[in-house]
């Protein structure tokens, strides 16, 4: 959201972003919170009061280490609803609010909009083939009729996308009876209802899935609102410091693209034995690894972002949400990444991490992915500039803001 806000700012837009005050256990978050209020003094942060104790479900704030995020969010947001509508009518009183820009997770905000007569817009962080899969779910539910755990390896066809296998889903998403999937299939049911999706991507790298929102496959029978592609949008990173790391030090004794970077996000985690083969498999691929001749991910859209801007190729490893569905796009359809066999199961072995090592390092199909990678990374800073499909995205959401704008 901080990157998207830059966006506006950059555009003359006046950018208030606001948070719910984390739960008091959550000193990451609150860390995090504090971190971004001190980075962009440009951006104006209010604080939403947290939901009293006792009216917060006790899963909404419960999150054990390592494990997927937390499994209803949306119960806790939705009780800051009240708070957004009095901080919205006071603002409203002395300025001018344009547009209100939600999250998937405060998708019933859209209440607090219409309410107060403010065009609510999406902004999906992760790429347009998940949107188009979550959208389609619904749909998709009700013609197999039965949990998709159960209906084996038959592929499933969604708009857009390349068929894959039911158990590429959210583990959720298996089980139709499942609280979880009931309550983000009942969220995507309501995104239509907003003004416009926001994406994080560009149109180069998911072009049919990008059609297939705007053609209203992915939502049969309902108007599908506008899709605006304004990625990538990545984090710049940290200020550069006056005495380098040793880390950074060392990387920059290394040739170019020589070495391999693993990323498993803040919330992966491994067993021990999986933490030996990770490290075997390195050792035996003889490989350097740290930072990032290539990038061994766990399928998070933003490290897919990152791995793309930078022109590396990507090791795919993914653990929870939605990136078993990232894998499958970025593999079969984009060709930017390969699949480490296993990841699904108990263990990767040692021996799968040095083969694909290698494999992407050494051999002539693996520099043909590197050579699909920089190109990548060429159209992903092509959108970006003046003229750029993701440029002229962002003007055509001022237009429909009815905010003036130059062509710079």
């Amino acid at each position: 959201m901080v990157e998207l806000s830059e966006l506006f700012l950059r555009r003359g837009l006046a950018v208030t972003v606001v948070v719910v005050v984390p739960p008091a256990a959550s000193t990451d978050a609150s860390s995090a919170v504090a971190r971004a209020v001190e980075a962009n003094p440009s951006i104006n942060f209010h604080m939403l009061p947290l939901p009293p104790p006792n009216t917060v479900p006790p899963a909404a704030v419960e999150q054990d280490q390592g494990q997927e995020p937390p499994h209803n969010p949306f119960a806790l947001l939705r009780q800051s609803n009240a708070p957004l509508r009095d901080y919205l009518r006071s603002a409203l009183q002395s300025a001018s609010v344009c547009a209100l820009v939600l999250d998937i997770f405060c998708v019933d905000a859209l209440d607090v909009a219409a309410d107060l007569g403010v065009p609510a817009y999406l902004f999906y962080t992760s790429g347009a083939s998940s949107l188009a899969v979550s959208l389609h779910m619904p749909q998709k539910q009700a013609e197999v009729n039965a949990s998709f755990g159960d209906i084996g390896d038959a592929p499933l066809c969604f708009p857009g996308v390349p068929a894959f296998r039911p158990t590429e889903l959210p583990v959720n998403a298996l089980d139709r009876d499942n609280q979880v999937y009931r309550v983000f299939l009942s969220a995507f049911e309501r995104v239509p209802a907003c003004r416009g999706m926001l994406v994080n991507t560009f149109e180069w790298l998911e072009p049919r899935v990008v059609a297939a929102l705007r053609d209203g496959a992915c939502v049969p029978g309902r108007p599908t609102p506008p899709v605006y592609c304004v990625g990538p949008l990545v984090s710049g990173g940290g200020e550069v410091q006056d005495k380098k790391h040793a880390c950074l030090v060392w990387l920059d004794a290394q040739p170019e693209n020589s070495v391999v970077f693993l990323c498993f996000g803040s919330m992966g985690s491994f067993s021990k034995r999986q933490l030996e083969a990770i490290a075997t498999g390195l050792e035996m691929s003889g490989q350097r690894f740290l930072a990032t001749g290539a990038f061994v991910t766990h399928c998070g859209w933003n490290s897919i972002l990152e791995g793309i801007t930078a022109g590396v190729p990507l090791l795919c490893w993914p653990l929870y949400a939605e990136q078993r569905l990232n894998k499958v796009f970025m593999v079969e359809d984009a060709r930017v990444g390969v699949e480490i066999a296993g990841y699904d199961g108990e263990v990767v072995t040692a021996e799968e991490v040095e083969a694909k090592v290698r494999w992407v390092m050494h051999s002539e199909d693996g520099r043909a992915l590197r050579g699909s990678s920089m190109a990548a990374k060429e159209k992903a800073l092509e959108a970006l500039q003046q003229g750029g499909t993701s440029h002229n995205a962002l003007l055509e959401l001022l237009s429909d803001l009815g905010m003036r704008h130059s062509s710079e």
